[in-house]
C-alpha cells in the first residue's frame, strides 16, 4: 500500500514539473526574439504551397473502373502574428473523372492539366 502511494506521488510530481517546465522553456531560450522560433511561420511573410489532391473510388462491379475528382491549387499562408493566420486557396481547379484506369489508384492523372 505504501509503495503504491509513493509511486502515485512520484508520478504526480513528475507531471507537475513537466507542465511547469513546458511554459518556461521557449521564453527562456537566449535566441528567442520573436516567439516564432518554435513555430511553423514567421510573421508578415507569405508562404505558398502547391497542393494537389486525388480522391478516388473503385466501382465494385467493374474491374479497374474508377471514379473520382482531382483538385489543384496554391495554398497561401500569411501569418499576421502568433495568434492570427490568414490562409486561402489561390487559383483552385478541379476535374472529375469516371473511366477505366489499368493501374488503379497508382495511375498518374497528369492528363487533366491542372
Amino acid at each position: 500500500m505504501i509503495a503504491k502511494l509513493l509511486l502515485l506521488t512520484l508520478v504526480g510530481l513528475c507531471t507537475a514539473y513537466q507542465y511547469s517546465y513546458e511554459y518556461e522553456f521557449p521564453s527562456s531560450r537566449p535566441f528567442n526574439k520573436t516567439g516564432f522560433e518554435f513555430g511553423a511561420w514567421e510573421p508578415n511573410k507569405e508562404y505558398v504551397y502547391n497542393v494537389t489532391t486525388k480522391t478516388m473510388t473503385a466501382l465494385p462491379d467493374l474491374e479497374d473502373y474508377w471514379t473520382g475528382i482531382v483538385t489543384h491549387g496554391y495554398l497561401v499562408i500569411r501569418p499576421k502574428d502568433h495568434n492570427y493566420v490568414v490562409a486561402y486557396i489561390d487559383r483552385p481547379t478541379y476535374a472529375a473523372f469516371n473511366e477505366y484506369l489499368p493501374r488503379g489508384y497508382r495511375t498518374e492523372l497528369s492528363r487533366f492539366n491542372l
